[in-house]
């Protein structure tokens, strides 16, 4: 096995520049520990090689030119260093590399136990004495029940008048019956000051006489 000194050469940097870039081997070794408890795949590049990320392909692609002596003596952060990515970008490639894969596992899984639970499921309904629940699920799903209305929520919504709206009524408060008995007061003194006094009325009869 070669030394880390001359495995650097080999890559092309210097040892200083591995130095100045952020180091994200602790946070990998934690990472890969939850993931071997977990019974998972815990290789960084092995992750890397499923990223479709162009920074995750360009330090795959300088990984697997280098020599296997190389590969098993210098860390991440110096491939990263050899590609010129940032170790963080290349951190956070795996992390998405990982969700993805576990996620695409899980519906395969899924997929393929969906009949094995529907056999289960029958079997558990056809019980007598102890497969109510079950056969209320079994007739649910296939339409023979109705499901059970869950919880709603009525969200009562209201905008507000722009220039692009239909023109909106305004509504005006009425006034007090105080104002009112005012206004009519003082409208009728005014037409009463307006009309001719009694006493200047004369009112005369006219007495036709007829002559003989």
């Amino acid at each position: 096995m070669i030394t880390k000194s001359l495995a650097l050469r080999k890559l092309g940097i210097q040892p200083k520049s591995l130095l100045s870039v952020p180091q994200i081997t602790p946070m990998l070794t934690e990472i890969a520990q939850g993931l071997t408890d977990r019974g998972l795949p815990s290789d960084p590049y092995y992750y890397l090689n499923a990223s479709s990320d162009l920074e995750a392909r360009g330090l795959m692609a300088v990984y697997n030119q280098s020599w296997k002596q190389v590969r098993d003596v210098l860390p991440l952060e110096a491939f990263c260093v050899a590609a010129g990515v940032d170790p963080n970008r290349i951190l956070d490639c795996i992390i998405k590399s990982i969700e993805r894969l576990n996620a695409l596992s899980a519906a395969v899984k899924l997929s393929v136990s969906q009949g094995e639970v529907v056999d289960a499921t029958v079997s558990a309904a056809r019980d007598i004495d102890n497969g109510h629940k079950d056969r209320r699920l079994h007739m649910q799903v296939s339409g023979l029940m109705p499901m059970p209305r869950g919880a709603r929520t009525v969200v009562n919504v209201q905008t507000s008048a722009n220039a692009t709206a239909a023109p909106v009524q305004a509504v005006i408060a009425a006034p007090s019956p105080e104002q009112t008995i005012r206004r009519l007061s003082e409208r009728l003194h005014a037409v009463r000051a307006a009309l001719p006094p009694i006493e200047s009325q004369k009112v005369e009869d006219a007495i036709v006489v007829d002559e003989e």
